[in-house]
């Protein structure tokens, strides 16, 4: 019965794209790992410097990451390649109907971000992996197909609560992401949210500014004294579900 239930799904479902490629511009994201973290405390020192970007404050944030047999994405982070590209699917709150197909180019010290949005007929994680991986290469731009082929597996899903804030003078955006949780995708038919690995009292503090030097990030973080790392979820996900042996257990 369930076997049926899910060829249906398979023949029902049909993505389709909202809208055409949207590509950021050029960025620096500075990001800080916040160990034994008082969430709360670093959310009021935000309020307290920063503005809430309109009424959209916070959200709960999940994402599938894709890579090939080798983990070259992983260890393009650990080893601080300079050009590199992650690709993943994104979606905000429960609504895995309407989802984001992302990729984000390092190139040394800046970084480019591109999403395509994409509604589904049916739920995403109601899928196969083949079916969305099929629908994807069909209806995918060359550009964004030939990055999911060269890394066409599903590594892991990380999910987590993302609250959103932006400096005074508009030019550098905040998010403060806790609750972090990893669910291993490797051999799995379909995406899998069960059994997750967490981190408690961790977070991660990121700062996003067009500007190569921004003297207000001084200003935002006040009284913080934070000393910035690479603090890739990605990365950190594959360390804490174990998808890397010399680093079990590990941070980068």
């Amino acid at each position: 019965m369930h076997e049926c239930s899910t060829a249906t799904l398979v023949q029902e479902a049909s993505f389709t794209l909202r809208h055409g490629l949207l590509a950021g511009v050029p960025r620096r994201e500075i990001k800080f790992f916040l160990r034994d973290c008082d969430t709360g405390k670093v959310r009021d020192i935000l309020k307290t410097n920063c503005s809430r970007p309109g009424t959209y404050s916070g959200s709960r944030v999940t994402s599938i990451y894709f890579d090939d047999a080798g983990l070259s994405g992983y260890h393009d982070n650990l080893e601080g390649t300079g050009e590199r590209i992650k690709v993943r699917l994104r979606w905000y709150e429960d609504r895995d109907d309407r989802f984001f197909f992302e990729t984000k180019q390092r190139r040394y010290s800046k970084l480019i971000k591109e999403r395509l949005e994409i509604e589904s007929s049916v739920p995403l994680t109601s899928l196969p992996y083949r079916a969305i991986l099929k629908r994807l290469r069909d209806r995918l731009p060359d550009s964004c197909r030939e990055r999911l082929v060269a890394g066409p597996d599903p590594v892991l899903t990380t999910r987590y609560h993302r609250l959103y804030f932006v400096a005074a003078d508009r030019r550098v955006r905040i998010t403060l992401d806790s609750d972090l949780e990893w669910f291993d995708q490797r051999g799995r038919a379909k995406p899998h949210l069960r059994f997750a690995t967490r981190l408690p009292r961790v977070a991660i503090l990121e700062l996003k500014t067009e500007r190569e030097d921004d003297g207000s990030i001084g200003e935002i973080l006040e009284p913080l004294r934070l000393r910035a790392t690479r603090s890739s979820k990605y990365a950190l996900g594959c360390q804490q579900l174990g998808l890397v042996p010399e680093a079990r257990g590990g941070i980068s």
